[in-house]
Order: C-alpha cells, then structure tokens, then sequence
C-alpha cells in the first residue's frame, strides 16, 4: 500500500450565495460528497473556501488520492487549479479526518 499526500489550490467557478449557518451552500455540498466519498476510500484531509477560493489537502493510498484529484480537476466548480504538494507519504499525519 503506498500512500501519498497531495495539495492543491483552485479558483471557486460559482458566485458565493448568502451563508447558511456559516458555510457557502456550494461548499456545503462539497464538504458532504467529500466526507461521505472520502471515508469509503480511506482518504482524510482538509478544505478550505475563502475569497471565492480554495485550498485542499488528500492523503491516503496513491491510488484514490489521484481518483480523487482526477474527478476535482473535472469538475466544474473549480478552475485554475494548481498543484503545490505531491509526494509519497511514510506515515499518516492526519486521522479519521474523511474531510474537515
């Protein structure tokens, strides 16, 4: 099993909405497809939405981290991505995040 770790930083496509109990509706749904898609495949990480941007972080087996990242980088919530870490990974560093 070889894990990896990887980050990325986007631009939002979306216009932000009003918030809804402190989180952009668009991100809401986001945040519950990642979780509930992230635990089935082990993944744990972090998302960040700011200024109609955003930053994530993947970690789990090389495999589903680059699954996943393939379906980001299709979707069209998100545009200019960039990659700023990709790289094996020894040792977990986070737990039972599936996404925070």
């Amino acid at each position: 099993m070889a894990l990896m770790r990887l980050a990325y930083a986007s631009e939002a496509t979306f216009e932000a909405q009003p918030l809804e109990k402190g989180v952009e509706p668009h991100v809401a749904r986001i945040l519950m497809v990642s979780r509930r898609n992230n635990g089935r495949a082990g993944l744990v990480g972090g998302l960040y939405y700011g200024d109609n941007r955003f930053f994530q972080y993947l970690e789990g087996e090389e495999e589903f981290v680059r699954e996943t990242f393939e379906r980001i980088r299709q979707d069209s919530r998100h545009r200019n991505i960039r990659m700023l870490i990709e790289e094996p990974l020894d040792v977990p560093t986070f737990s039972n995040w599936s996404m925070k």
